[in-house]
């Protein structure tokens, strides 16, 4: 089960971004192999990209939740000695979502925008290097 699976507009939301990317000619064209929710599987062959909800929280007016604020990690994967696919990965996710009017079901989504690049960072999986790029996205939603 998805972490965000509980929360509707979490849900939502993950279910928003992540047809949002699956779905682009680009990113596919730029080799991604899919995208995945958390840790991608161990089955997954890079490259690709994943989505991760990072944390959220609640504005409330006269007792009730008005805004959920919800910020989400994507970034791009790849093996290898360069970063260089990862931040094209990075780079088009953040085309495709940097100011999107993403429709999220729930809610009415009133920003989807990034609030910060996350460093490069290489990590090694028995002899094997993988690259990461990506950035923070913060999405507004009026409950």
């Amino acid at each position: 089960q998805r972490y965000w699976e509980g929360n509707p507009v979490s849900a939502a939301a993950g279910s928003a971004i992540y047809s949002r990317l699956a779905n682009d000619a680009t990113l596919i064209s730029l080799g991604s192999t899919g995208v995945y929710y958390g840790v991608a599987p161990q089955t997954a062959v890079a490259p690709y990209v994943t989505i991760q909800l990072a944390d959220g929280d609640d504005t409330r007016v006269f007792g009730a939740r008005a805004t959920i604020r919800e910020r989400w990690l994507i970034k791009g994967w790849d093996s290898g000695n360069s970063h260089k696919r990862a931040k094209q990965l990075s780079d088009r996710c953040d085309a495709l979502l940097d100011e999107y009017d993403l429709v999220v079901g729930g809610g009415t989504v009133m920003a989807c925008r990034r609030i910060g690049q996350l460093p490069d960072l290489t990590e090694d999986d028995n002899g094997v290097l993988y690259r990461q790029a990506g950035g923070r996205y913060e999405l507004e939603v009026r409950a």
